[in-house]
């Protein structure tokens, strides 16, 4: 989903567009008012994208569960080189207003909650994957012989049957204003 035209909606205070296939959160930067953005289930893989949303100085609850950003800061990410991650923490030192990250106070650290964003990450990937897989393979052309025919092929029924032109004429445009039959 192209959110570009989002920043001329200037007094928005609330966005909601979860599983959208959004990845690009430069447009949000431009609100100076909202103070709930819902991007659960989108596409958000790279924490540089997080960083725009500090230039929204309103904004006090953020959802970005389920996106790949919640797992690693961006695509590539090589935990053994570059230490571990912690999606909380991070986003608590750049999102300074926010009060609540993916529906838990930003004060809450990552080991105390269930790890649901994670979950619906993994469990979305598995299902964007198998939908991609079954597209691609050609175990969904169906045979010539079981399409349904067209209509030009099948005769349809006749319409309801109407009056005929002998039963009646248009009304005149005379100054009688009388109809003839």
């Amino acid at each position: 989903l192209d959110v570009d035209g989002v920043g001329s909606l200037i007094n928005l205070n609330e966005i909601y567009i979860a599983f959208n296939h959004v990845s690009d959160l430069s447009p949000f930067s431009m609100l100076q008012y909202v103070e709930v953005i819902d991007l659960e289930g989108n596409e958000v893989d790279d924490f540089m994208q997080v960083e725009f949303l500090a230039l929204i100085p309103t904004l006090v609850s953020l959802n970005l569960s389920g996106n790949a950003v919640c797992l690693s800061p961006h695509v590539g990410y090589n935990e053994a080189e570059h230490g571990l991650y912690d999606y909380r923490s991070r986003v608590r030192d750049v999102l300074k207003s926010l009060q609540i990250l993916d529906d838990y106070s930003i004060e809450m650290q990552s080991s105390e909650i269930d790890g649901t964003s994670t979950i619906l990450y993994e469990d979305s990937q598995l299902i964007t994957d198998g939908i991609k897989e079954l597209l691609d393979s050609s175990t969904l052309a169906i045979p010539i012989d079981i399409r349904p025919g067209s209509a030009a092929i099948h005769k349809r029924p006749p319409t309801a049957s109407r009056q005929t032109r002998s039963s009646w004429t248009r009304p005149v445009t005379s100054n009688s204003g009388y109809w003839s039959r």
